[in-house]
């Protein structure tokens, strides 16, 4: 699994923890080498459009991260809901029994991608996603 985020005072992501992302997932390892198929879905992140692939034993929330992709998060356990969104396809299950959503917020669409993994192909709208890309700063040339 990818460990939580490392924030840092101000910038809230760290380059070391986009490092993290891109490691394999240890998940599809395990299923390698076990000879069992790993059980993928989609997720598409809207207005950008993105879609990346969607483990089915991983948090919506991880899976944007491991395909470039962050979502607005604090707490990462389903408590805070500042990851909140709507789903507009799919299905999900949740990693604890009590989100904090309620009974009328499911029923309309709204899920919470940091404990919710998927269990269908899953469409998510999402204006404040961005792509990793833009949140770390580059590096200066060497010169040479």
């Amino acid at each position: 699994m990818i460990p939580a985020w490392r924030e840092s005072p101000g910038s809230g992501l760290t380059q070391e923890s986009v490092m993290d992302l891109k490691q394999p997932d240890s998940a599809d390892a395990e299923d390698q080498a076990l000879g069992r198929p790993a059980q993928r879905w989609s997720l598409t992140v809207l207005p950008a459009g993105v879609r990346v692939s969607a483990p089915a034993d991983s948090a919506l929330l991880q899976s944007a991260a491991r395909g470039g992709w962050v979502l607005p998060s604090s707490c990462r356990n389903g408590s805070c809901r500042a990851c909140l969104c709507r789903m507009t396809a799919g299905a999900v299950r949740y990693a604890i029994a009590w989100p904090s959503l309620l009974a009328e917020e499911k029923q309309a669409g709204w899920v919470l991608p940091c404990v919710a993994m998927p269990v269908a192909d899953v469409v998510i709208e999402q204006p404040d996603a961005i792509a990793v890309a833009t949140v770390l700063p580059r590096r200066p040339a060497r010169g040479f």
